[in-house]
């Protein structure tokens, strides 16, 4: 299978790692991952089949001792990635499946103890923004606690399109959000992070974060 996932070790990926999923964690829940407490991401491909890809998010990770293997979640909805993932990591929990749809599962099978979603898509921010409320929504109504939850989004289309999204949409789409805004409020969710924008070297679409966290 051709590689789809070229730019893991890019400094501004890495970086922005840090910036929206680490730091925030440590100044406002734990210094890393509280013990039990799993990290859930959309995993895209870690390996070529053979080799794990130089700074996919499971190595950076675990290399800046911020979580160790077993807390690792990682939803990956095309079946040829996955297996690939699995041939160099099996002791590794990659998961086949819709990330919403995989969370719901896990907790149906009492298995269920986020401590970071991380929902790192390439959405744009309406579409987006509807899923991240759902996710929101669902962590609330279980009552899941000592938890960030981390929303990104492309600014544009890489495909054609000239509108560019900004910050203020995202806020936007949230604001006309029923589920977003009962959770938010029923749920005592605080804002981290408005927005980090970044762009790798070989992508075209820059990205945007917002981040949530609950105690």
């Amino acid at each position: 299978m051709k590689l789809n996932q070229k730019n893991w070790s890019d400094p501004n990926k890495i970086q922005s790692r840090r910036e929206n999923i680490i730091i925030p964690y440590r100044e406002h829940i734990a210094n890393k991952l509280l013990p039990l407490k799993q990290f859930w991401t959309l995993s895209g491909q870690c390996t070529d089949g053979n080799n794990p890809l130089e700074g996919c998010e499971l190595l950076q990770m675990i290399e800046e001792q911020f979580i160790t293997p077993d807390q690792y979640r990682g939803v990956e909805l095309t079946p040829e990635i996955y297996k690939m993932n699995k041939l160099v990591y099996p002791n590794i929990q990659f998961i086949n499946d819709d990330f919403y749809s995989a969370m719901k599962q896990s907790y149906q099978n009492n298995e269920f103890n986020p401590g970071i979603v991380n929902f790192d898509s390439t959405y744009l921010p309406e579409r987006g923004i509807t899923y991240l409320s759902d996710i929101l929504y669902f962590l609330t109504d279980i009552n899941i606690k000592q938890v960030l939850l981390i929303g990104n989004f492309a600014k544009m289309n890489p495909y054609g399109g000239h509108k560019r999204h900004e910050p203020n949409d995202m806020i936007k789409y949230l604001k006309k959000n029923d589920r977003f805004k009962y959770s938010f409020l029923k749920g005592g969710w605080k804002y981290y992070l408005i927005s980090t924008t970044y762009k790798c070297k070989k992508s075209r679409t820059p990205f945007m974060s917002i981040s949530f966290y609950r105690n």
